[in-house]
């Protein structure tokens, strides 16, 4: 399952005042982005494509919560071009 969260109301740091939070929880991994309070539903997927997608990409096959074995709850791949 993924989440993303946004803290906001930050002190400003460098140009900006608010933080995207991404949590892969099976997976588990968290990414923690910079941003501005200002970002829009565009300015946050592109985001999440150029700082997420391009790490992890999209399982090859659905989660199975019933497993036990790690390897067959998550596998990763890239998807096939277009």
């Amino acid at each position: 399952m993924i989440t993303v969260d946004f803290v906001v109301k930050l002190p400003d740091a460098h140009g900006y005042d608010a933080i995207m939070n991404v949590v892969d929880s099976v997976g588990k991994r968290a990414h923690f982005m910079p941003i501005h309070t200002t970002v829009n539903v565009e300015g946050a997927a592109w985001l999440y494509l150029k700082e997420v997608w391009k790490l992890h990409r999209l399982p090859c096959s659905p989660v199975n919560p019933n497993s036990s074995h790690v390897l067959e709850m998550v596998m990763w791949c890239d998807t096939p071009s277009s």
